[in-house]
């Protein structure tokens, strides 16, 4: 299962905290640290206070809108609202308002043109408060009109964070880790669920008095939403939901990651001009090297994203775990079919170093929460939430016999389900999870099980369900069944789309058309710019040589494989690499960077030295030794038709 990235939703793999490069990640990423709610840097402005419905507000810049100000408030709530004297905790949030004229009217709404806006993040285990400014991008010009609200979740950031730092460093077994969470939380293990999470927020929204919202949740922040909108239909104006998948109707089995997985793979080719032109799918490729590995499996010395050569084993799981993280959007899709190009014509080295660059290795871990996540919390929503292929009503002792006698099960109900993969090749990713649970505490109280809406079904406001064709962590076969569930909803697919699909000027100029009039977009109007998105950039491929290309061009190439490698490396100011088959190089900088080339080599003929810079407006230029021959270049890397390392295409 999935944990550890800014997406989220499930677990997952677990390198990812330990601090690939946020360069990769287009998500709403951290943005703040919050240790309390900071004030105002202007003491005039911090003093300031605002009553909107019950409450009263704090001048803060927690979240930064444009032509808006933002509002900080804590909101008391019992641990256990169905228990007479629950204690007491306090949830953050941030409400934004727009300042002038227009604050009055989005304070108090009265009609759908000032409804607030909602924003839910995804995880779980991420609060919301650290991701109000980048979610606020998405709205634009809606927030002239309208409040916006962010809420850290029971369990997160300013909301009673969860502490299991301690026991997840400290266990051998991530099994063994969330039971000992389990019992640090004692009597609370089973009060961090969605519902009642929903519930606060359903609490905060009456208390200011926002009335029916616009409910926008991403990656498990769709999860959230879904179980808010059935929990509270009157709070819900509009539902939108970026990359989703559903609370009910999956089996735990993560049913849907096969065919995803695939489509996936033959799409980005079929796209790109370089990689269509291959006989066959980039699907048979993969499944010719899984052969190849089944029959004898192959390690190499690759490099790793600290700089160093790490030796690895290549493994078909290893491979399911780094096509699925593509998902999440980087380079990786890029190289895949490339590099399993290059594996059956027996080099493996590109392969291995992919393999390496997912799992983060050679980079050493972060504490929990250092980027905002918290591994205790999410599982505890986990274990209180998901499906599950146990029966989370039984107590810990009997399932492991029940875990045991369902994957048997599954290794035969389920074998054709994640071709061209095995199901224990499935069963070797940090994908699959469902041990984590197991020694998760019985509850009376509150029963682990998804959490159904009470009145058996969705109601009937307009919800958007918006899906990546490429994303592998909420698929599009997931988003249509959760736009199945709600009896006046759309789902837009967007090609090329990963991980989270806002932040271009089609994708959000819809979420804005949809907020303002929702059943227009429902019925059909807009979106057709979602099936135009630029298709993913795919690397021409990994030869060995350099034969048949001139020494300039190789030298090119050689400088956009390091572009590849800095944008996976540390999210630091001065990082070191390798190079594909030898050599070093460093870069230093961020916005402006300067790369120095020692003996780099991407052809095993060609060692490349000298300096690169890369500059913010994407232009480039070179100082470079080559095969004897000195060479300066200059391209743009966000349009060079063969040279550019951007994500897309175009």
């Amino acid at each position: 299962m999935r944990e550890g990235l800014i997406f989220s939703r499930r677990g997952g793999a677990r390198h990812a905290a330990s601090g690939v490069s946020v360069r990769l990640v287009s998500a709403f990423a951290i943005t703040l640290t919050l240790s309390g709610i900071p004030a105002s840097a202007d003491a005039a402005e911090a003093s300031k206070t605002l009553k909107v419905g019950t409450l009263t507000l704090t001048a803060c810049d927690s979240v930064e809108v444009d032509g808006a100000q933002a509002w900080c408030g804590r909101f008391p709530r019992p641990w256990d609202p169905a228990t007479a004297g629950s204690a007491i905790f306090d949830v953050g949030f941030v409400l934004t308002l727009p300042t002038g004229a227009a604050r009055a009217a989005a304070a108090a709404p009265q009609s759908p043109a000032t409804s607030a806006i909602v924003a839910l993040e995804g995880g779980p285990g991420y609060g919301g408060i650290a991701s109000g400014t980048d979610f606020a991008a998405a709205f634009g010009d809606e927030l002239s009109t309208r409040g916006l609200l962010v809420m850290d979740q029971r369990g997160t950031g300013l909301s009673a964070a969860v502490d299991c730092d301690d026991e997840i460093a400290d266990a051998e077994t991530w099994r063994e880790s969330i039971g000992l969470c389990a019992s640090k939380l004692g009597d609370r293990f089973d009060l961090f669920g969605t519902s009642l999470a929903a519930d606060d927020l359903a609490a905060i929204m009456n208390a200011l008095q926002l009335g029916p919202s616009n409910i926008y949740g991403v990656s498990y922040g769709t999860f959230f939403g879904q179980v808010f909108a059935g929990r509270h239909p009157e709070l819900t104006r509009t539902l939108l939901l970026d990359s989703a998948y559903p609370v009910f109707g999956e089996e735990g089995w993560v049913e849907t990651i096969g065919p995803s997985l695939t489509d996936a793979l033959n799409l980005t080719c079929s796209r790109a001009a370089n990689c269509k032109k291959f006989r066959g799918r980039s699907s048979d490729r993969l499944a010719g090297v899984l052969k190849q590995l089944r029959r004898a499996p192959v390690k190499v010395t690759a490099p790793a994203p600290d700089g160093s050569r790490q030796k690895v084993s290549i493994t078909p799981s290893a491979i399911f775990q780094t096509i699925i993280d593509a998902g999440y959007g980087g380079t990786t899709y890029s190289a895949l079919d490339p590099a399993f190009r290059a594996a059956l014509a027996g080099d493996w080295l590109p392969l291995g170093r992919l393999i390496n660059e997912a799992q983060g290795v050679g980079l050493r871990p972060l504490r929990d929460e250092s980027d905002g996540g918290n591994d205790g919390l999410m599982y505890a929503v986990i274990c209180q939430d998901y499906p599950q292929i146990v029966n989370p009503s039984s107590a810990p002792a009997a399932r492991m016999e029940q875990y045991q006698a369902a994957v048997e099960a599954g290794r035969a109900a389920k074998a054709a389900l994640y071709a061209p993969f095995t199901v224990d090749e499935f069963l070797g990713t940090d994908w699959w999870d469902q041990e984590s649970c197991l020694d998760w505490p019985e509850s009376t109280r509150y029963p682990s099980n998804p959490p159904l809406p009470p009145s058996g079904g969705y109601g009937a406001q307009p919800t958007l369900v918006l899906s990546g064709d490429l994303d592998l962590v909420t698929t599009v076969r997931e988003g249509a069944m959760v736009a199945a569930q709600f009896p006046n909803s759309r789902q837009i697919v967007v090609a090329s789309g990963t991980h989270g699909v806002t932040g271009n000027d089609c994708i959000d100029g819809l979420i804005q058309e949809f907020i303002d009039e929702p059943q227009p977009v429902i019925d059909g109007a807009g979106g057709e710019c979602a099936s135009e998105e630029p298709a993913v950039r795919v690397v021409s491929g990994y030869p060995r040589t350099s034969k048949g290309l001139s020494t300039s061009v190789a030298a090119a190439r050689t400088v956009t494989d390091l572009f590849d490698r800095w944008r996976v490396g540390p999210d630091k100011r001065t990082i070191t690499g390798s190079g594909l088959r030898g050599g070093s190089w460093k870069a230093v900088g961020y916005e402006n960077v300067t790369f120095t080339l020692n003996a780099v080599k991407l052809f095993d003929d060609l060692p490349v030295s000298g300096t690169v810079t890369w500059a913010e407006d994407g232009e480039v230029q070179t100082s470079l030794t080559a095969g004897g021959r000195r060479i300066a270049l200059k391209w743009n890397d966000w349009t060079h038709p063969t040279l550019s390392t951007q994500e897309r295409l175009g």
